[in-house]
């Protein structure tokens, strides 16, 4: 519920709900002087227009857009929106004051030459219409063509009408480059208004339903189709689809990736060296396709173009939001590039993340180093219990899986997925891990350390017991069962 909803103004929120305008919300209840300054400015253009429409004085056509917005005259309207300037916060507004708004806030509906209007901006751009012609006595189409539809960025109403997305023949995307004032570049990605549409579209089709029916994945999978024959340059539709293409195991992903990659990468200066952040948004979809591709060439063998895609991404975005770094070791081993994967635990130093443990692990292993094996791997087990079912390849031991992780969770799955090959490969690996894990000393330890944290985790006075411990404690006993095990 929103703050101007809740007992303040339910009609000028019911409105800006409809208009798609819920962004203004905020800004209007607690920074109002921007928005009303708009709203002036864009109730002055109609005024102007209708004036030029009508021919009629300016004055009486300020008055007639006051009063199609349901105010006596331009004199009220712009008196009741002077009244935001003067005390500053819209805290010390009265609801009236909101209320007043409701039908004026369509003024701030803005769109470019490429966008489609919602059904509802369109009604109401119609109803407003119909107001100033019975005010004025010009006619509502003349006015629709004349007044609005160059509010709207069109030649005519017809024309307003009649654009889409799909209808769109200039570029979706485009790249820039930032110069920031210590020297650094940094590589940003944009979309277009009718992109941004598409991307909303493919939002309420899809992206934002957690778990899809049979029926909601055919027609989003449908619409996509339909999207992309006639926007083949739509990225974020395009990776989608491939994701859809991945999960069915479709041989057709690879290509598909593969081809929105490279028309992301036109759009990039070919000697741009920067970076390409996941921190700014508009950059993400461009992550996500480069992380596609990794995994769907380590899947088909290609552990050459999965390596040195993975080496790309963390050029591009040191930070390594998706965890490349953890898997790129594990596709080295994959290859037989022991000593490479070696190097690529620099990323790993200090890293107390679960699977970063067994990273190491299975690198130290590989490259002889078996002491450093037993520390990691022990300590991997102890914070991550899930791992002996991956060990020993039997799910029947973590049926519950949720008792598998302690402090931390991790992408558990993704890891058996890149660690697997490797396990099973590095000479020695997978007799000596089972063997470990085998110990007497490492089960009493694990036992041990299950039990400290039941004791721990369990809320006070459930179930008649009280929670003992700490979690410092408990890893301060994780660190001395591997030392002794080690």
């Amino acid at each position: 519920m929103s703050s101007i909803s809740t007992g303040r103004a339910p009609r000028l929120e019911l409105a800006l709900e409809t208009l798609g305008l819920e962004g203004i919300e905020y800004v209007l209840r607690f920074h109002p002087l921007g928005v009303v300054k708009e709203l002036a400015v864009r109730a002055k253009l109609v005024a102007k227009l209708l004036s030029k429409t009508g021919r009629m004085q300016h004055s009486k056509a300020l008055d007639a857009v006051s009063q199609a917005l349901r105010f006596r005259s331009w004199h009220h309207f712009s008196s009741h929106l002077e009244r935001a300037t003067t005390v500053g916060s819209g805290d010390k507004l009265s609801p009236s004051w909101f209320e007043a708004l409701s039908q004026a806030v369509l003024l701030l509906v803005e769109v470019g030459d490429e966008v489609t209007l919602s059904v509802a901006q369109r009604d109401a751009y119609v109803e407003l219409g119909q107001k100033l012609s019975m005010n004025t006595s010009v006619l509502a189409q003349d006015l629709l063509d004349k007044v609005f539809a160059p509010l709207c960025a069109g030649q005519s109403w017809d024309e307003v009408q009649a654009r889409h997305p799909l209808k769109v023949r200039g570029p979706l995307y485009a790249f820039s480059v930032i110069e920031w004032d210590d020297g650094k570049v940094d590589g940003l990605f944009s979309r277009s208004p009718a992109c941004k549409q598409l991307c909303a579209q493919l939002d309420e089709i899809w992206m934002s339903i957690e778990q899809p029916t049979l029926t909601q994945t055919q027609a989003a999978r449908e619409w996509l189709e339909i999207t992309l024959e006639s926007q083949p340059e739509f990225l974020d539709g395009g990776l989608e689809l491939a994701w859809m293409q991945h999960d069915e195991e479709s041989p057709a992903a690879l290509d598909t990736v593969s081809r929105l990659i490279e028309r992301a990468e036109r759009l990039v200066p070919k000697r741009y060296k920067g970076g390409i952040t996941w921190g700014h948004l508009r950059n993400r979809f461009y992550h996500r396709l480069l992380w596609l591709k990794i995994d769907l060439c380590y899947r088909n063998g290609r552990l050459l173009e999965a390596i040195k895609l993975s080496r790309k991404t963390l050029r591009l975005n040191p930070n390594d939001n998706l965890g490349v770094r953890y898997h790129l070791p594990l596709i080295l081993l994959a290859n037989g590039e022991f000593k490479a994967a070696k190097r690529e635990l620099k990323r790993l130093q200090g890293d107390s993340c679960p699977t970063a443990f067994a990273v190491r692990a299975f690198v130290s292993f590989a490259q002889g180093d078996v002491r450093l094996f037993r520390r990691e791997l022990v300590q991997a087990l102890l914070v991550m219990p899930i791992l002996r079912a991956f060990i020993f390849d039997d799910p029947r031991l973590f049926l519950d899986v949720k008792e598998g992780y302690r402090l931390e969770v991790p992408d558990f799955e993704t890891f058996c997925d890149y660690a697997w090959v490797p396990y099973c490969i590095v000479p020695g690996l997978r007799e000596a891990a089972t063997s470990l894990l085998s110990e007497p000393a490492v089960l009493a330890a694990e036992n041990e350390l299950k039990d400290y944290w039941a004791f721990y985790k369990a809320s006070p006075r459930v179930g008649g017991c009280v929670r003992i411990g700490t979690a410092d404690g408990w890893l301060s006993m994780v660190r001395s069962r591997v030392e002794q095990i080690g």
